[in-house]
């Protein structure tokens, strides 16, 4: 049972309401009068949940006052309750006020009941913004563990999936090479699927973690002036095996009136190569993919345009599809890999570039994503470094193989494999397993790169990269070293870097990319003489 209270419910006896309602004539606050006899209606209920204070009589033939008490506490807890009395004992007045009534008034005292009225109301709203701000705290503080399991969840999985996969991988790589012998072609096409799997499950895995990366706030765009024909290229080289072995035409144009857009190019790359990958996996064989890269001089806006000749997308699903993990919903998607992740990635990166996304489609007959990027800045730096010309690729090769490079990794797979694809090039290599003996060989053997593996037993690799960034030999001290690791979560690299990395792979590492970091290392000097 609900009793309807307005703001001030009221219980006193007919002979004092005049005299109750004359006293509170000028309160802002509504109240409605209930017969005495209606406590027992109170007691058996409760007060509506817009009632914010009781004014009720006690004694002199009605409910007693701790008796009237007790039941405003049970149904109403923190309610204040103001009794006014005839009885004049001070020491009851206490014991009511020890119990929770907000005050006891003696009848001829009843003039202060207006003030004591607003007092009341004032504590009780007070309490009420601390329980709701406590609430909130509490709620907040859920979350942030909730977040902080997540994210632990996260770099846990993320580091047992890298590991395994990056011996995969590693393995596959060096078998490519033909450095652990010649394949026959059944073989060759195996170890391609072996690559391919592996990388398709490193996009899947990097994928997840970007995500993270931006809601948690861990990404910071490196902006500069790209290549819009560069970017075009890339993209067209990254896809074209997987758009012919489908049977797939690709188209790629670049309006030749315009050369730079400001951006993060590694990022830009991602989202283009995110949303024609797509392309390429929902188009049949047969049919047509492309990218198109204009300019809108009028509203001042760079385009890319990713179309396709595939699927389509069902009109109920176009407002959705940049929500995480959501995928056009259809048995014939249903039957082709993906998380529904790539889309929401490539909405976050957009945002990020202050740019927007927009898609049309048809079923059956295809879909256009349009990409807008605020106007080119022809006074930006390009953002990447230039690519070494043939001689000084030459020179490089020739400064590598006389180098010394530490391969320093507790997975002895991982160091054996490094060790013998550094060793090709003709290098000098040495291994350790722990950080520690990594201190002995290069205080020893003095190499020109250290690369190396963080979670190692005995010393890790940021211990003790921050002991060689503490020795006193500057020929110590200063030796570049590549951190690869898997530890790929918001903060990781940055963490390598604070500990004085000079450079941060995350595993599974591509041998390629990882060799030509290391040789630009070695010939740091060669490339700054140009």
């Amino acid at each position: 049972m609900v009793i309807d209270c307005p703001q001030i419910a009221i219980f006193v006896t007919p002979s004092r309401r005049d005299i109750v309602r004359d006293i509170l004539s000028n309160s802002p606050s509504q109240y409605q009068f209930h017969d005495i006899a209606d406590l027992a209606a109170l007691q058996a209920g409760r007060p509506s949940a817009h009632c914010r204070a009781i004014i009720a009589e006690a004694g002199s033939g009605s409910t007693a006052p701790l008796d009237l008490i007790a039941a405003c506490v049970q149904v109403a807890p923190g309610l204040p309750l103001i009794i006014i009395s005839e009885e004049s004992d001070p020491v009851l007045a206490q014991e009511c006020l020890a119990q929770g009534a907000a005050d006891f008034i003696h009848f001829s005292w009843l003039f202060r009941l207006p003030y004591a009225l607003e007092n009341a109301i004032m504590r009780y709203d007070e309490q009420l913004r601390n329980f709701e701000t406590e609430a909130l705290q509490r709620a907040n503080a859920a979350l942030a563990n909730l977040s902080r399991r997540k994210d632990e969840f996260l770099a846990n999985v993320s580091h047992e999936l890298r590991t395994p996969l990056n011996n995969i991988l590693l393995a596959a790589q060096m078998m490519e090479t033909g450095l652990y012998g010649q394949l026959a072609e059944k073989q060759s096409r195996a170890i391609e699927n072996i690559v391919t799997s592996g990388n398709h499950l490193l996009n899947l895995i990097n994928d997840i973690l970007d995500l993270a990366r931006i809601e948690s706030g861990n990404v910071e765009l490196e902006m500069g002036q790209v290549s819009l024909h560069r970017l075009a290229e890339t993209s067209r080289s990254l896809l074209h095996e997987t758009a012919h072995h489908k049977g797939v035409q690709m188209h790629v144009t670049v309006d030749s009136t315009i050369d730079f857009v400001h951006g993060d190019y590694r990022r830009l790359l991602q989202i283009v190569v995110n949303l024609l990958g797509n392309a390429v996996k929902f188009t049949p064989a047969g049919r047509d993919v492309g990218l198109a890269i204009q300019s809108d001089e009028v509203d001042r806006r760079l385009l890319l345009m990713v179309w396709d000749e595939g699927v389509g997308i069902a009109p109920a699903m176009l407002e959705q599809l940049f929500q995480p993990f959501v995928r056009a919903d259809d048995d014939l998607t249903r039957a082709i890999e993906g998380t529904g992740l790539g889309l929401a990635l490539v909405s976050q990166l957009v945002d990020m570039h202050n740019g927007s996304i927009s898609v049309e489609s048809s079923v059956g007959e295809g879909t256009r994503f349009t990409i807008a990027l605020p106007w080119p800045d022809p006074d930006c730096d390009f953002s990447l470094p230039p690519e070494p010309d043939d001689e000084q690729e030459r020179l490089l090769s020739e400064r590598f193989r006389e180098a010394t490079v530490l391969i320093v990794d507790d997975n002895g797979s991982n160091r054996e494999t490094m060790a013998d694809f550094c060793g090709a090039g003709g290098c000098t290599v040495l291994t350790a397993d722990d950080g520690l003996k990594a201190l002995d060989l290069v205080r020893q053997y003095r190499p020109d790169v250290v690369v190396m593996d963080v979670r190692m037993p005995v010393m890790n690799g940021l211990d003790a990269i921050r002991h060689l960034r503490a020795d006193a030999d500057p020929a110590i001290a200063n030796v570049p070293v590549v951190i690869y690791t898997a530890l790929a979560m918001p903060g990781d690299e940055q963490k390598c870097l604070d500990a004085g990395a000079t450079a941060y792979f995350s595993k599974p590492i591509n041998l390629y990319q990882m060799k030509k970091r290391v040789m630009r290392l070695v010939g740091a000097e060669l490339l700054a003489a140009g």
